[in-house]
């Protein structure tokens, strides 16, 4: 579960979120909502790459060791 904003605080809709799997391929598993918000149900990811028109895409590293209830607050 988590957020992600404009380095000014506001949320970003409608961001693409695709996970790099340990076979190397990457899926889309999920986009933000008009509140920035996101949730995604499982977490057996290398990696999150989030990608929007007009921002500077973002990769966010996922630990072995991340739980599904982490929250994490993402900045574009």
């Amino acid at each position: 579960m988590g957020t992600v904003r404009e380095v000014n605080g506001g949320p970003i809709a409608d961001v693409a979120i695709r996970a790099l799997t340990s076979a190397g391929t990457f899926d889309l598993v999920t986009s933000t909502t008009s509140d920035g918000s996101f949730r995604i149900d499982h977490a057996a990811f290398d990696a999150l790459e989030l990608r929007k028109k007009g921002y500077q895409d973002v990769w966010w590293p996922i630990s072995q060791f991340s739980r599904l209830d982490e929250i994490l607050t993402i900045k574009m």
